[in-house]
């Protein structure tokens, strides 16, 4: 069970400790969470993140930064046997593999094992003390699924880098089949569609349609199930609109 999201931590109160967010939860009316995301304060500008299974956290030493994304995966692995099932958590500052990394950002395996995984939660920390309270922590952007590619299947950032100018680029690869990525700039906070029409004007698909942070994005398209031919996609934000041309060749 994965689920992939993005996450920027905007502020960090003074007594900001550690806390978590986002994770898993036991299938049904009862309540267990596990794989949770911790964030932990380093300074006000600065935290690590960090997965648990059910017991403490497993943090990894890297310094992120306040207000700039960061793509996550949190990945929970059934492993034959007694409490030896693990929670796996991948941190990306710049684009996404394709397939799976060997070596996670951090790992947990102390604990016991849930074998009804069933949904993912969020909480503001109602129950952890306050240790975020205040703080400013957004998420955007999940998905849930069972296998890496259809968890990073849709949009992600590549850069919190803010651009100057929004911009669409053109698809790769062009013509294609049967799936193509499109990467795309947005220049302030708002609400962002990227559309697909089919040669008669017709909206065949909506990939995006939500609000977006600034910053380079990454976003795919799998259109095995769509005839060959020539395809448009749109993309809107802001005022901003443009237009291009794909082909897709079985």
């Amino acid at each position: 069970m994965k689920t992939g999201f993005m996450i920027r931590v905007d502020s960090l109160t003074a007594r900001a400790t550690f806390g978590y967010n986002i994770g898993f939860d036991k299938s049904g009316s009862t309540t267990e969470l596990n794989s949770c995301l911790y964030i932990k304060k380093v300074s006000s500008n600065t935290f690590n993140l960090g997965i648990n299974k059910t017991d403490s956290a497993t943090y990894n030493s890297t310094a992120y930064n306040i207000n700039t994304t960061y793509f996550v995966v949190v990945k929970y692995s059934f492993v034959a046997g007694t409490n030896n099932d693990s929670t796996k958590m991948y941190v990306f500052t710049s684009g996404v593999p394709s397939t799976e990394p060997t070596v996670p950002t951090a790992f947990a395996v102390n604990g016991f094992d849930l074998p009804d995984e069933g949904e993912i939660f969020l909480s503001n920390g109602y129950a952890q003390d306050s240790a975020l309270a205040g703080s400013s922590v957004k998420y955007d952007g999940i998905r849930i699924a069972t296998s890496w590619n259809s968890v990073i299947t849709g949009v992600s950032i590549i850069s919190s880098e803010i651009p100057s100018v929004y911009r669409l680029g053109q698809n790769y690869p062009n013509p294609f089949n049967p799936s193509t990525n499109f990467e795309f700039r947005i220049g302030d906070f708002g609400l962002v569609s990227l559309t697909i029409y089919n040669s008669a004007g017709e909206v065949i698909k909506s990939l995006i349609n939500r609000e977006l942070s600034p910053g380079i994005y990454h976003a795919d398209w799998e259109a095995s199930s769509y005839p060959s031919g020539v395809y448009f996609y749109k993309l809107t934000a802001k005022g901003f609109t443009e237009t291009k041309k794909m082909i897709l060749i079985k």
